[in-house]
């Protein structure tokens, strides 16, 4: 092989590396545009939403819960409520009798 042939040979495999070079500088000028495109933050994004669905999801049976748990304690108080008022007015009125 003589120096013109070698020489043509190293000229083609400078032109990859260069191309390779471009196409590298490109995907990193890309990402420095659009860092939300990274899979990373859509994976870290896609976490968030997934994390605020079943917090929500939870807030919501809780809630329920209470409401429920509330409810029988009312109405508890308010079958109380209702017999000491019966025996109240019973007293009141054997009281007025006697």
């Amino acid at each position: 092989m003589d120096l013109t042939e070698h020489r043509q040979i190293l000229n083609e495999e400078l032109k990859y590396v260069i191309n390779d070079y471009d196409q590298f500088k490109q995907r990193i000028n890309e990402r420095k545009q659009n860092p939300q495109d990274h899979s990373l933050i859509k994976q870290i994004n896609l976490w968030e939403i997934k994390s605020i669905e079943i917090i929500q999801q939870k807030a919501q049976e809780y809630r329920e819960m209470l409401m429920k748990s509330s409810q029988t304690c009312i109405d508890d108080i308010e079958m109380k409520l209702n017999d000491l008022h019966k025996k109240i007015k019973q007293f009141q009125n054997e009281n007025e009798f006697n």
